[in-house]
């Protein structure tokens, strides 16, 4: 979708130096990129740290005496 926008602004003679304007275009595609990369990475260790916790909570409750016992 950005490429053929990009593509077109070139077309309708929007842009006078073809070279810096996809320059800038690839440079704002790879960014968008690359935070999408770390949120996801983010997310993952989002999850990754609550399952630990999880776990760490259910074998603390195996450790707790019980009632009677």
């Amino acid at each position: 979708m950005e490429q053929a926008s990009a593509t077109a602004e070139v077309f309708d003679g929007k842009v006078e130096n073809v070279n810096e304007h996809f320059k800038s275009v690839g440079r704002a595609l790879g960014l968008v990129r690359i935070k999408d990369l770390h949120m996801g990475k983010i997310n993952d260790l989002m999850m990754e740290v609550k399952e630990q916790d999880n776990a760490n909570d259910n074998n603390a409750s195996d450790v707790r005496p019980r009632p009677g016992e």
